[in-house]
C-alpha cells in the first residue's frame, strides 16, 4: 500500500527512468518558458554519500569536492540572473541541486535572500525546489527550507527497497543511509500532519 502511495505520487520511480534527463528537459522548459526565468544552482559539488564510488565518481557520475560556491562566485551569479531578466518574464525559478545541496545550506541560505530580493525587485513571483539525498534533510533544516529560503518542492532520492539503497547509496563513512532518509521523512511528515 505505502510502495503503490509512493509510486502514484512520484517519490519512487522505476528504474527505467532517466531522472538526469528529466532535469534537463525540466531545465530547458523553464529556459523556453517565455514567463519564467529558470535557474538550476549548485552550491557544492560534495555529497555525503558514497554511492559505489568509483573512478568516475559513482554512479551519479560526478567527483565529490569538498568546497562550495564562494562569496564571488555567488555575486556572479546573482548578478547574471539579474541581468537575465527580461520585460517577459513573471517569474523567478531556482532549482537546487548537487552534489548534496544540502551540504551548503550557508550558500543556500545566502542567495536565497538575495534572490528573494532580486525577484521582488522586479515584480517577478519566486519559488524554488531542492532535489537532495536526504540523508541531512532534518526537520529542522525542511523547516528553514520552507520558511527562510522559500523552497516550496523538496525531492529526495532514494534508490529503492532498503537492501537496494544501501547497496548503491552507502555514507562515505560506510554506514547505510536507507534508515536515516526514511526517518528523517517521518518526522517531518509527522510534524506536518
Amino acid at each position: 500500500k505505502e510502495v503503490l502511495l509512493a509510486i502514484e505520487s512520484g517519490v519512487l520511480v522505476d528504474e527505467d527512468v532517466n531522472e538526469f534527463q528529466e532535469i534537463i528537459n525540466y531545465t530547458r522548459k523553464s529556459i523556453n518558458d517565455n514567463k519564467s526565468l529558470g535557474v538550476m544552482i549548485v552550491p557544492t559539488a560534495f555529497c555525503p554519500l558514497g554511492c559505489n564510488l568509483n573512478e568516475y565518481g559513482g554512479y551519479c557520475g560526478q567527483v565529490h569536492a569538498k568546497e562550495s560556491m564562494n562569496l564571488e562566485k555567488q555575486a556572479i551569479l546573482v548578478k547574471s540572473i539579474t541581468e537575465g531578466i527580461l520585460p517577459k518574464h513573471r517569474n523567478l525559478s531556482i532549482t537546487w541541486f548537487g552534489g548534496e545541496p544540502l551540504a551548503a545550506t550557508h550558500v543556500i541560505r545566502h542567495l536565497s535572500s538575495q534572490l528573494i530580493e532580486v525577484a521582488n525587485k522586479n515584480n517577478l513571483s519566486y519559488n524554488s525546489d531542492l532535489t537532495t539525498g536526504g540523508t541531512l534533510l532534518t526537520h529542522q533544516v525542511a523547516q528553514e527550507c520552507y520558511f527562510d529560503f522559500k523552497i516550496n518542492a523538496i525531492n529526495v532520492s532514494l534508490d529503492g527497497p532498503k537492501e537496494v539503497h544501501d547497496s548503491r547509496r552507502g555514507g562515505k563513512n560506510g554506514k547505510p543511509s536507507f534508515d536515516t532518509v526514511v526517518s528523517n521523512l517521518e518526522s517531518i511528515i509527522n510534524d506536518s500532519s
